[in-house]
């Protein structure tokens, strides 16, 4: 598991606090249970965290359905920096 992977599920477990191990192939919505302000909550902290802009209509933003699709988007957002 490397820094970012480890950041964001720090972020995951703060916020939403899963009784289920987080891990990258969770879904959003059944897994996480997050509506959407859940959601938007969760693009909050890792924009804070990572010092990155995650762009809410962004299609994809908005077809993340794992905590690896946020993950990805994380990664290349910062890899764009």
């Amino acid at each position: 598991m490397n820094d970012t992977q480890q950041r964001l599920f720090a972020i995951i477990l703060k916020l939403h606090k899963p009784n289920i191990p987080v891990g990258l192939d969770l879904t959003l919505k059944d897994d996480l249970r997050l509506d959407s302000l859940s959601f938007t909550e969760l693009v909050v902290a890792c924009e804070d965290e990572f010092g990155i802009e995650i762009d809410m209509d962004h299609p994809e933003t908005q077809a993340a359905r794992t905590v690896g699709d946020l993950y990805s988007g994380i990664q290349r957002l910062i890899s764009a920096n």
